[in-house]
């Protein structure tokens, strides 16, 4: 476990330092006043301000810190690409709307169109069936008269519905030539998607080939980093921290 303390740098490399603060190395940034290496060994902190193993242990983490800036030069990239398909799909989201509410007038006048067919059909079994009883040779003047009222009354019905049903016809085509001009955006929008997202993979490609590199980036600098503690330790240039003036 340990850190890079920079003097002229806000920012401190550091690995999995437990038990120390980024307020107790802020402190000791302070008292040490210069570029410094710091660790814990058996439990017990350790200050390293060695000129030359300093410069080793920054240069050790050098290639993580271009790593970082190209991820993140990349990530900004990743989200101006992200905030151009966020637009086209809020304007996809606006044509969805608009093809949902002529969708909602058309299953309205569908189910109207429904209801007026029910009828319909109840009329076209009722007429059938008086034409039944108008054919029987056993009628009263007074019943045929009767029947053929029924007939006609009926018959007046069903044009009544007739005409009902060419009007929500007409709009049913209408809806249909709305929704034919509400979905012709869609399809410059789904290309303007597919072209906004293109670059996408490509950089998502860029970002997992610099992820795998900063990991072994940071296992060879990790492993540098302990043996350069170990030398540390063996030349007596690591400083108990409570010496630190």
């Amino acid at each position: 476990d340990f850190a890079i303390v920079s003097k002229d740098k806000d920012g401190i490399t550091r690995s999995g330092i437990h038990g120390t603060s980024h307020r107790e190395l802020s402190d000791l940034k302070a008292k040490v006043g210069k570029d410094f290496v710091y660790f814990r060994h058996k439990g017990a902190p350790y200050v390293v301000t060695d000129p030359a193993l300093v410069a080793r242990a920054q240069a050790l983490y050098k290639p993580m810190e271009d790593l970082g800036k190209q991820m993140g030069e990349l990530g900004g990239k990743m989200g101006e690409v992200g905030g151009k398909m966020g637009e086209v799909g809020a304007k996809q989201g606006d044509v969805g709307a608009k093809q949902g509410e002529v969708g909602r007038k058309q299953g309205e006048i569908g189910r109207k169109l429904g209801e007026l067919g029910a009828q319909q059909g109840k009329l076209g079994r009722d007429m059938e069936k008086l034409d039944r009883q108008l054919d029987g040779d056993n009628l009263k003047p007074a019943e045929r008269e009767s029947l053929e009222k029924q007939m006609a009354a009926l018959e007046k019905s069903s044009d009544e519905l007739d005409k009902k049903m060419e009007a929500l016809e007409a709009q049913m085509e209408g809806l249909e030539k709305e929704m034919e001009e509400a979905s012709k955006p869609m399809e410059d929008l789904e290309r303007k998607m597919e072209e906004a997202g293109a670059p996408m993979k490509e950089l998502e490609a860029q970002m997992k080939v610099l992820e795998r590199k900063m990991e072994d980036v940071s296992h060879t600098a990790d492993a540098g980093m302990r043996a350069l503690i170990d030398e540390a330790l063996a030349t007596g240039k690591a400083v108990p921290a409570e010496k630190v003036k």
